[in-house]
């Protein structure tokens, strides 16, 4: 009799030994599943957002082409601006007419703020100065 019980109890804790590693087993499982899901979720938002950048970055560069003569070789850096106050306290007379949601076009010799409203608008223009070209080497 004895012996019978040991072997019950034997077998009660080989089964929930099982259980618990079967329960572990699905937890891990279904946390993988929902990583795995969200990452590919944040992966496509990353590809949407820089898809949707690449197109307005053409449709503003297009709108100004039609109203200045600009390299088309060059490929310019564009930004939208969404705090001009923070721009005015760093140059104020260059940004001084910036809105949010205007472009700031800049190429190798110059930077340019436009309005891509319905026709489009160039709101400033100004050359770029390279300052280390016109450092002199300092002589030890």
């Amino acid at each position: 009799m004895i012996s019978n019980r040991r072997g019950l109890f034997r077998l009660k804790i080989s089964l929930r030994t099982i259980l618990v590693f079967l329960i572990i087993v699905v937890l891990a499982s279904v946390a993988t599943y929902f990583w795995y899901q969200n990452r590919q979720l944040n992966i496509e938002k990353i590809q949407n957002s820089e898809r949707r950048n690449n197109e307005e970055s053409k449709e503003v560069l297009a709108k100004l082409k039609n109203i200045i003569l600009i390299d088309s070789d060059t490929e310019p850096t564009i930004a939208r601006i969404d705090d001009p106050k923070k721009l005015k306290a760093d140059n104020p007379e260059f940004y001084k007419n910036a809105k949010k949601n205007d472009y700031i076009i800049i190429y190798k010799e110059k930077a340019i703020i436009f309005r891509s409203n319905d026709k489009g608008k160039i709101i400033n223009i100004a050359p770029i100065i390279n300052t280390t070209k016109n450092q002199k080497p300092k002589n030890k």
